[in-house]
Order: C-alpha cells, then sequence, then structure tokens
C-alpha cells in the first residue's frame, strides 16, 4: 500500500475554508453591494422633484384639516347673521341720531347768526326812528343826518364782512362783473366805459352777492 507525503502549505496561504467561516462570510453584508437597474437618481430626476414641491399644497392640507373639524351647521349660520343684522342696526341708529344732530346744530347757528345781524343793525333803526320822529315833529331832516345814517349803516355791514364791488363811472364795463341795464352814446368816453352805476354791487366775505348794475358807452354817435 502507497503512502502519501503531507503537503505543507505557506504560511500566508488563507487555506481551505472552513465550514464555519462560510457561514460568516454568508451572514456579513457585502462591501459594494449591486446595484439594481433604475436605481441610480440623476441630477435633473433631483431638480424635477424639488420643482414639484408646491407649498401651497401645505396650506390646502391645513384648510382641509381645518374643513374636517365640521362644517357649519345652520344654527351657526343664522346665529352669525343675527350679529350682522344688530350690528347693522346699530350703525344706523347712529347714524341718524349724528344727523337729526348736526341738523340741529345748523339750525341753532344759522339763528345765532341771524341774532347777531340784527343786534348789528339796531344802532342803525334807532337813527332811522330818530329821524322820523324829527319829522312827525314838523322838523326837516337835514341831509347831513341821513348821510351820517347811511354811514354808520355801511360801516355796521361792513364788520359782518360786507363790502362793496367797487365800480365807478370811468372804469372798464367788465360782463363778468357788472350787469349792463342801459347802453349810451357818448363822445367823451370810448366803447365799454361805464358811465353811471345804478346799483352798487356788493360782496360777502370775497364772494358775489350782488353785481352792479351800471350804464356803459357804445362810442360816439355814428360810429
Amino acid at each position: 500500500m502507497k503512502r502519501h507525503r503531507p503537503v505543507s502549505l505557506p504560511a500566508d496561504s488563507p487555506g481551505p475554508a472552513r465550514p464555519a467561516d462560510a457561514a460568516e462570510d454568508a451572514a456579513s453584508p457585502p462591501l459594494n453591494p449591486p446595484i439594481a437597474a433604475g436605481g441610480i437618481t440623476s441630477g435633473a430626476e433631483e431638480t424635477a422633484e424639488i420643482s414639484a414641491f408646491d407649498p401651497a399644497s401645505l396650506g390646502a392640507g391645513r384648510a382641509t384639516n381645518r374643513e374636517s373639524v365640521g362644517p357649519e351647521t345652520s344654527d351657526d349660520a343664522e346665529i352669525r347673521a343675527a350679529e350682522y343684522l344688530d350690528q347693522l342696526q346699530r350703525l344706523k341708529a347712529e347714524f341718524d341720531n349724528y344727523r337729526k344732530r348736526t341738523a340741529k346744530e345748523r339750525e341753532v347757528w344759522f339763528v345765532q347768526a341771524q341774532a347777531e345781524l340784527a343786534e348789528g343793525l339796531l344802532p342803525v333803526l334807532d337813527d332811522v326812528r330818530r329821524a322820523r320822529e324829527h319829522e312827525a315833529a314838523g322838523e326837516v331832516a337835514e341831509s347831513e343826518g341821513w348821510r351820517l345814517i347811511l354811514k354808520r349803516f355801511e360801516d355796521t355791514l361792513g364788520r359782518l364782512g360786507l363790502e362793496t364791488q367797487g365800480a365807478e363811472p370811468g372804469g372798464k364795463f367788465d360782463p363778468e362783473q357788472h350787469d349792463a341795464v342801459m347802453a349810451e352814446a357818448s363822445a367823451d368816453f370810448p366803447e365799454g366805459t361805464i358811465l353811471r352805476v345804478l346799483e352798487p354791487g356788493y360782496l360777502f366775505h370775497g364772494r358775489l352777492l350782488r353785481r352792479s348794475r351800471i350804464s356803459f358807452s357804445t362810442g360816439p354817435a355814428g360810429e
């Protein structure tokens, strides 16, 4: 019978695999696992996924969550409608009170203004009454007395804001400021010149109350 020699292996040789080592290799994961087909995601696909994200969807989700609490019942709607109606009625009442109050205040201011005007004219009324008493007694009222009464009356109205418009004979006729009552031919004044002021015009605090009524020249006769 032939006997075999034992074969010596180098020191760095791994040697034949033992059953225990094979079990450990099967249990440990591979260092470089295989990549499945389609598992690699390109940068373009990642960008598309990011751009597809819509922040508004979060708000829609929250709205859905709020709606999930429960729809508004008819009783809630009636209560809310009653509250709105009450608020509207209160506002209407407050506006009506404000309108009535302001109307009453305007009326009081108007009466007060009239009273102040009448009070300012009382001294003129006294002067006119005294002049009439002198006439009733057979005395002739002097022209100077009437002139003083007129002057006092004009001064009183001036303190209240009344002023004369300022149309004078020899001035230029302005159809925007004067009412032409008569047109006369004149060899002394050119056409469009004021000849006479029949009734003076007046301003009240700068606002035109009445235009001056005047006669104006049409130039020399026959032209």
